[in-house]
């Protein structure tokens, strides 16, 4: 993304670029998101004393951790495919945000209060799945949709950009 700054008069124009990174999640959840107004951190699995996280990825393709898990027979799990994640998901949307404004992997788990054999574990899974645990990202606190960049994935799995909603 690139920004335009004007400095003294308004006669000196240069461009900065604005390093993105990405929350990925799906069609169905973009739904929730943009009823509510704003981007929430997760509350889910958390142990005892650890904060949500509001994740995001520097990953500009694809975050593979994002795909969804369905449970198969007696108690199983299966990680879905991200075009199954997709199909499921109705359709992959990510939301945007200035990289230099979050957490970066090295301290974000310190300050969400998360126990190191958490992190390991998390980095283990991240790992197995494809991820690379030095592209993850995030912030404690929520985000209103509006400061934020949305991408919806074409048909071709490309992203698309569309309006923030106002």
């Amino acid at each position: 993304m690139k920004m335009i700054e004007q400095t003294g008069l308004g006669q000196e124009v240069k461009e900065k670029s604005i390093n993105l990174a990405w929350h990925y999640t799906t069609g169905e959840n973009f739904y929730k998101i943009v009823g509510t107004g704003l981007l929430l951190p997760s509350d889910i699995n958390l142990d005892p004393g650890e904060s949500p996280v509001l994740w995001f990825s520097k990953n500009q393709a694809w975050e593979s951790t994002s795909r969804k898990m369905v449970r198969q027979g007696k108690g199983s799990f299966r990680i879905l495919s991200k075009r199954e994640t997709a199909r499921v998901g109705r359709g992959l949307v990510r939301f945007g945000y200035r990289s230099d404004d979050l957490l970066d992997w090295t301290v974000l788990p310190k300050l969400a209060g998360m126990h190191s054999a958490r992190v390991r574990a998390l980095e283990v899974v991240g790992r197995n799945q494809g991820a690379n645990p030095s592209d993850w990202m995030g912030r404690l606190t929520p985000l209103d949709v509006r400061d934020l960049v949305i991408d919806v994935m074409d048909k071709k799995q490309g992203w698309t950009r569309v309006q923030t909603p106002r």
